[in-house]
């Protein structure tokens, strides 16, 4: 954000309740609103039609619900009349008068009366009025006045539709004996989701609209069936509408039927594809992408009239270069100084593999400095590194390692908006937790548990042990990637690549069955095999193949490959008796916060209001579901009747899911 002009930060609004919940004794304040008018397109012109946009909220942001008002000049001669909707959003068409005075005059359903003047009106200019209500086609009227049709003539205009980097441009011809042109846009050459249309007179941008394309919007369905309970139990099937070839990846929030607990007013939909290109509140942004008609479409473009401005202002992009000043925080840095009386013999500092990367070799400078950027380690994790000689060799060395964030100062240039206690709202009125609600809970001391980590099981079985591969030396000069050594040495597995594949660059299919074959890295399953296609031989230290996938189940229908990342040096190193003392060790004491699992309360009575109003089912924060577009969940028997389902989540092809569902055990 310190490179550019433009504030491209992320801002949630949430609320604070008191848990005290104090009673209200303040006296009843006036409800104040702000009443603004919105010309489409960014000003008026004389004597020719202006469609504009009108918004009125009370002091909270919320929209006053179906007002209506009236156009009236300085004589009280009335010219038009409007309506709001749920919002407080409309919008009407009207011809003006350069030289009167003109006031919008809104009544409230209290009888007060809101006024907003007109903007000033200019003698020459176009003005546009959009209809995004036709399913194949966007219709953009431009209308202009007599004084505009010469200058028509002079200048050359043209029209541009872009989105994030991608734009398109046609030129526009404006008739010299008509004072008005309709376009029709193909919405197939749009693109898909949010629009930016721009009319430009030569390199000036004298018009801007944002238009939401659905067309080719990749917006999923998803359907979830009760299959049957367990003891403790009640499983689930889901399906992903339409079914194609794609993995998803989705969170999904089990609760009550009647809970208080879940009142977001976004979903996934609202959050990508409206709120990065909307300024200021949106009140109930996920009706706009719920149980879609005509007129939440209708709605919808309303709201891009009165709230979509580009936050992106042309007089800088033309203006202004691109000066970065400071770099973009990815991960962290890792610094080290080697120390000794070898250190002129050393070449480069060997990483151990860690949780989130594989091993590294990092350059040493004349210093017997080596840093190592973009590194992503959580905190408490033990690093291991090795210094090497020329040859490879590890010497025995002393060192001194930091790890610090790649942070600059001064990062905001704004001073924060500052969060109010709402001190008069409550959730569910009296909230107070029954005594006993949670389960035997009895406060403990810390206790820290430590222990050795266990092989795997699978280990201990002759199959596995014989079909188990060390990666040698050797192997490495033979075979660059793993995918190289899978395609060449099990002679029972087949490797496909395909960059230009959409869903499937990468495959690994069975000779046997041809189907797709199970992949596990250090025994996490993948979802997709492409994460091997960079994966170097060298990094790898065992791998285990099997064709028959025996002792696996049903994954292992197909066959099954497990890679196991290189946690030791190459043979030479690690065969050697120092080769232990040759590591130095550093324990990160500020790292990012490894992922925590999900804590459900053992509740003791799941059927009392307070747990249907406040008490959740199950939590599922990463489901796959695999490119069959079926999955299964498995969540606790509460004994309600009535459960709801929130899901959210995307596809590998970049699609989007999201849905609420509402299922009854009788």
């Amino acid at each position: 954000m310190n490179n550019f002009i433009e504030d491209d930060s992320y801002i949630q609004k949430i609320k604070l309740i008191n848990p005290t919940n104090p009673k209200n004794t303040d006296k009843a304040i006036e409800k104040q609103y702000d009443f603004q008018l919105f010309p489409e397109g960014g000003y008026l012109v004389n004597e020719t039609k202006n469609t504009i946009g009108f918004k009125i909220n009370d002091q909270n942001g919320y929209g006053v619900e179906y007002c209506e008002g009236i156009v009236v000049d300085e004589t009280g001669t009335v010219s038009k009349s409007f309506k709001s909707n749920k919002f407080g959003i409309g919008k009407f068409d009207v011809n003006l008068k350069k030289g009167k005075i003109y006031t919008a005059i809104i009544k409230l359903r209290n009888g007060k009366e809101i006024s907003a003047k007109f903007s000033k009106i200019k003698n020459s200019g176009i003005v546009l009025s959009v209809n995004n209500l036709f399913p194949e086609k966007v219709v953009l009227e431009f209308n202009w006045n007599v004084n505009t049709q010469k200058l028509l003539r002079e200048k050359k205009h043209y029209l541009l539709i872009h989105q994030n980097g991608l734009s398109k441009k046609t030129v526009i011809n404006f008739p010299s004996n008509s004072r008005s042109k309709t376009i029709f846009l193909d919405r197939r050459k749009l693109f898909s989701g949010m629009n930016t249309i721009t009319l430009f007179e030569e390199n000036k941008p004298i018009l801007e609209r944002l238009i939401y394309n659905r067309s080719d919007v990749p917006l999923r369905d998803i359907n979830i069936s009760y299959l049957n309970k367990t003891k403790d139990s009640l499983i689930f099937s889901l399906n992903v509408l339409p079914k194609s070839k794609v993995v998803y990846d989705m969170s999904i929030s089990v609760l009550p039927k009647e809970t208080k607990s879940y009142n977001f007013e976004d979903n996934i939909f609202s959050a990508i594809l409206l709120k990065p290109f909307v300024k200021g509140f949106i009140e109930d942004s996920k009706y706009y992408f719920t149980d879609i008609d005509r007129r939440k479409t209708y709605d919808l473009d309303l709201l891009l009239l009165t709230q979509g401005w580009s936050k992106y202002e042309w007089k800088n992009k033309f203006n202004q270069q691109s000066n970065y000043q400071f770099s973009f925080n990815q991960g962290l840095v890792l610094n080290g100084i080697l120390q000794g009386s070898k250190t002129k013999d050393l070449d480069q500092v060997y990483l151990f593999p860690t949780k989130n990367h594989g091993y590294r070799l990092i350059d040493i400078d004349s210093s017997n400095n080596f840093v190592l950027n973009n590194f992503f380690v959580n905190t408490n994790e033990e690093i291991s590194m090795s210094a090497l000689n020329a040859k490879g060799i590890p010497i025995k060395i002393g060192s001194y390692i930091t790890i610090k964030q790649n942070r600059f100062k001064n990062l905001f240039s704004k001073k924060p908006t500052l969060l109010t206690l709402d001190k008069n709202n409550s959730i569910n009125g009296d909230m107070k937790i029954p005594l006993g609600f949670f389960k035997d809970l009895e406060p403990l001391d810390e206790v820290l548990i430590k222990g050795t980590k266990t092989k795997n099981t699978s280990d201990q079985s002759f199959f596995y042990r014989e079909n188990l591969k060390k990666i040698t030396e050797s192997d490495v000069r033979v075979y660059t990637t793993i995918l190289d050594y899978i395609r060449m040495r099990s002679g029972k597995f087949k490797v496909i690549i395909d960059l230009f594949s959409p869903t499937n660059p990468v495959r690994i299919l069975s000779r046997r069955n041809r189907k797709e074959s199970s992949i596990y890295i250090d025994d996490v399953q993948m979802v997709d095999p492409f994460v091997l296609l960079n994966m170097l031989t060298s990094e790898v230290e065992s791998i285990y193949m099997s064709n028959s996938g025996l002792g696996e189940g049903l994954r292992g229908g197909a066959g099954v490959i497990r890679i196991y990342t290189r946690k030791t040096i190459l043979d030479k190193v690690s065969n050697t008796k120092s080769s232990t003392q040759m590591v130095f060790k550093h324990k990160v004491k500020k790292g990012f916060e490894p992922v925590k699992s999900f804590y459900r309360p053992l509740y003791a009575n799941q059927l009392n209001q307070f747990f249907v109003n406040n008490g959740v089912i199950h939590w599922e924060p990463q489901l796959l579901i695999f490119k069959k577009g079926k999955g299964v969940l498995k969540i606790p028997n509460t004994q309600l009747e009535n459960i709801t389902f929130y899901i959210e989540g995307f596809g590998s092809d970049g699609s989007l899911v999201s849905g609420v569902q509402t299922i009854n055990l009788n």
